[in-house]
């Protein structure tokens, strides 16, 4: 991958602090610029295990925080990184596509068939004990498998997107707090 388009997918990421779509055209750029079919950030909540849909592209699925939330067990990925540590790539290879395909064969036909997903590359962006942030992309078995190239740009990536997500909630938090302020003066 060239070093320009690392340069600008990480200007790009800090620009999206104050677009008003967020990380949202940032994360769409970088499916396209990097061919990938799918991908999403879910927030995942460790104790009652329900996930909330922060962020989803190319993905056809009707109810997806539901597919998360009956699927993360079946799914090598996923199951993976609830044990990884923050910003740690995981892949999901041939090895792993083959050992889904033998364990739980129904799912993997209807990711693999259904949604066209061979391969995936994740991780676990922030977790606070309560609550995980987590980033996937997807590949089809058509697309092949991620290369060294993509992941050394996503592995460069991860950290910024990292910062940018807790510059992001810093800036909601005082923003908050700027608009209590101002309904507090509002009522003096």
């Amino acid at each position: 991958m060239e070093l320009s388009l690392c340069d600008d997918l990480i200007q790009s990421l800090y620009a999206s602090l104050v677009s008003k779509t967020g990380f949202s055209e940032l994360l769409s750029t970088l499916v396209e610029k990097l061919t990938l079919l799918s991908g999403a950030v879910v927030m995942i909540n460790d104790r009652n295990k329900k996930a909330n849909l922060v962020w989803i592209e190319g993905l056809d699925i009707d109810d997806a925080t539901l597919f998360v939330d009956s699927n993360a067990s079946k799914d090598p990925l996923m199951s993976q990184l609830q044990f990884s540590r923050t910003g740690e790539l995981i892949v999901m290879d041939d090895n792993d596509a083959e050992k889904m395909a033998a364990h739980h064969p129904e799912f993997f036909a209807h990711l693999n068939e259904d949604l066209d997903i061979y391969y995936g590359i994740g991780t676990v962006l922030s977790n606070d004990g309560t609550w995980s942030s987590q980033l996937f992309f997807h590949r089809s078995k058509n697309q092949g498998a991620f290369n060294e190239d993509e992941c050394h740009l996503l592995e460069k990536l991860v950290p910024h997107i990292q910062h940018a997500m807790q510059l992001y909630h810093l800036k909601q938090e005082n923003d908050k707090k700027l608009i209590l302020a101002e309904m507090l003066f509002d009522q003096i």
